[in-house]
Parts: C-alpha cells; structure tokens; sequence
C-alpha cells in the first residue's frame, strides 16, 4: 500500500499546499537518517532528533512542513494509535494520518468516541482514514 499511498498523498497535499509536495516510504529507516541523506536537512530544523520510523513523510519545502501517515493493513487499533501519537509528540508534523484499507476496531472507535482528545497532538488532531484502493476516505468518528 505505501507506494499508492504516497502518490496520492503528494498529489492530495501539492493541492492543498498549492506547492509541489512529496511523500516517501521513511518505513525501512529512521527519519533523521532519511532526512540527513536525502538532503531535506538543510531545510528543515532539529530533524536530528526525529529518531522515529513512521512509515510515509512528506515535506512542503516551502514552510519547512513536515507531514505524516501511519499505515496499517489490519484494523486499526489503540497500539496503532498510540505509535503514531509518540511520532507526533517527537516531530510535530503539521498533519498526521492513521491510515487502513480496513475499518477501524470496535475498540478504537468506541474509545474516539467517549474522548476525541486521544487524537490530539499539541493543538492538531489526529486524522483516521480508510484506504479504498484509489484515495483515502477521511472518517469522522
């Protein structure tokens, strides 16, 4: 899924942003090492202590914007959620996305309910998507 997913998520950001914005498959490396070879240091700041692995980065070179996208191939869950909330409280992206091509659990939602704090990143939100093979549908739950 992380190829697909990275083309749209560039294509859905570049819109966005009104920039060009690219995503990469970060999954495999720690990110201030992907950051520090792909160049992208000289632009951004502090990225040496983004030791973190989440699975899909994109940058808006321009506002030196850091976004980001946790993909998983089962339901989501509490553990997935809390994975991407400590990636978020280490970088601070300007976006964060929870991504499935599956529902999320019973439990996940149950919990979003009683208490949409649990999204909350410093004052950004956590955003819950569902993969359909084409784009992603954001959740509101």
């Amino acid at each position: 899924m992380y190829a697909p997913l990275c083309k749209y998520l560039s294509k859905l950001f570049s819109r966005h942003y009104n920039e060009k914005v690219l995503f990469y498959d970060t999954s495999s490396f720690y990110l201030n090492q992907f950051i520090f070879e792909s160049k992208f240091g000289e632009e951004l700041e502090y990225y040496e202590q983004y030791k973190i692995k989440p699975d899909l980065v994109g940058f808006v070179m321009s506002s030196k914007k850091v976004l980001m996208a946790e993909v998983k191939a089962t339901e989501l869950s509490l553990k997935d959620l809390g994975q991407l909330i400590g990636y978020c409280l280490v970088a601070n992206p300007e976006y964060a996305i929870l991504v499935s091509n599956k529902e999320p659990s019973l439990n996940l939602k149950k919990l979003i309910k009683i208490d949409r704090g649990i999204l909350n990143y410093g004052n950004k939100m956590i955003k819950i998507g569902l993969w359909e093979g084409k784009e992603i549908r954001f959740l509101k739950l």
